[in-house]
């Protein structure tokens, strides 16, 4: 434990955040973000005339918004900061202080910008679904946005060209938030009927999208957002899904903040 705290130099990681979420807080693409998420949250209560229904369409569309804008954004950002890294790193402070600083800093401002933008929303809906279902929904965005950022940056750490990142960011948003419910019903297919529901709910859990999704639109009793993947998540957990969903994205948060801690320790700028 001592040696733990040796490596994380509080101090350090304190300041070096500080500088860090400042610079965030001034990046185009996460007021972007924001600002999308404001347009989208205004528009739809302006179409709709209702909140919860609003509420309902923003639920099935954020994961896959916040995936794609956080991932991407993370993945410029960070082949963007080579030359940072050089300046930074001769220096007599710890890789993991750099990392982690830079992580925290980023997954904090984009996650705060997007609850900025849906504001609007929060305040309209929450006479009609109650604190819980927004409770869960400010969760999933934070945790999904940490997420976003984590992946982005393990994937600009992973390859040397930034338009490989970004590439391969893209492929693999496009295989999350549409290809894996194919593997879903494949699945379903190959069992002769209704697949397993371990098998399925295992397919579920390693798609954070999906997961973070499922985790406000159960509690909405929505049936027409659930689809197979939410109505048997729903009949085998009975209540307890939000219990699997939170800890399948805290695990996914914890393994991209170790293996980007790893590689960006060990990687060559």
């Amino acid at each position: 434990m001592r040696k733990f705290w040796r490596i994380v130099d509080m101090d350090k990681l304190r300041n070096l955040f500080g500088r860090e979420f400042r610079d965030a807080l001034l990046r185009p693409w996460i007021w972007g973000s924001a600002v999308i998420f404001a347009a989208g949250s205004i528009g739809l209560l302006w179409a709709t005339g209702d909140s919860r229904k609003a509420l309902a369409a923003v639920t099935g569309l954020f994961p896959y918004l916040v995936s794609l804008l956080g991932t991407l954004g993370a993945a410029i950002e960070m082949a963007a900061e080579k030359g940072f890294f050089e300046l930074v790193l001769p220096q007599p402070i710890s890789r993991m202080i750099v990392f982690q600083a830079k992580f925290l800093a980023f997954s904090l401002a984009f996650g705060s910008a997007l609850l900025i933008g849906l504001l609007p929303l929060l305040f309209a809906a929450f006479e009609a679904v109650g604190a819980l279902v927004l409770s869960l929904l400010v969760g999933a965005i934070l945790a999904l946005a940490c997420i976003s950022i984590g992946s982005g940056f393990l994937f600009c750490l992973f390859s040397r060209e930034r338009v490989a990142a970004v590439g391969a960011v893209l492929v693999l948003w496009l295989y999350l938030a549409f290809l894996h419910d194919l593997v879903i019903l494949w699945a379903c297919k190959m069992g002769g009927g209704p697949a397993p529901d371990l098998l399925v709910i295992s397919l579920i859990l390693i798609n954070p999208i999906e997961v973070a999704r499922l985790a406000v639109v159960l509690q909405l009793d929505i049936a027409a957002l659930l689809g197979i993947t939410g109505a048997i998540l729903s009949r085998f957990f009975s209540g307890s899904g939000l219990i699997f969903c939170g800890m399948a994205l805290a695990l996914w948060i914890v393994l991209l903040n170790v293996l980007g801690s790893w590689i960006f320790s060990r990687k060559d700028f």
